[in-house]
């Protein structure tokens, strides 16, 4: 039964990073900058709505957001309602890091000051341009 769960576990974290990885990919330049920021202050959350503790998915998507569109909205049109409905708002209850989910798409920390600050990793592509 140990087994099974942690199977389970590794196969939901495993299928976060690719929504995620599809998610950037998807996302707009800035979407991607204004994630990294949001990381850099400590200020990723899990609400769809607002800028303070914006979800991973609200903020790649924020500035292609047409007028009058929800986050959750435009990430479903950016995205697809795969990503968007099946990448858990609460990404990080299943043991996924923030820290994960950038390293995937070639973006790692490095300490700072009570938060990290992330850098690009050379010759990746993990660019936030």
């Amino acid at each position: 039964m140990i087994a099974s769960a942690s199977d389970w576990r590794m196969a939901a974290r495993v299928r976060a990073v690719e929504h995620f990885r599809l998610a950037w990919e998807r996302s707009p330049a800035l979407g991607r900058e204004a994630l990294v920021r949001a990381a850099e202050r400590g200020s990723v959350g899990h609400r769809w709505e607002g800028a303070t503790r914006a979800c991973v998915l609200s903020l790649l998507v924020s500035p292609a957001l047409r007028a009058g569109e929800s986050p959750k909205a435009g990430a479903n049109r950016l995205f697809g309602c795969e990503v968007t409905d099946d990448f858990p708002v609460t990404w990080d209850a299943g043991g996924v890091t923030l820290t994960d989910l950038l390293g995937a798409v070639g973006i790692h920390p490095r300490p700072a000051r009570g938060a990290f600050r992330l850098i690009p990793r050379p010759n990746t592509g993990g660019s936030p341009d």
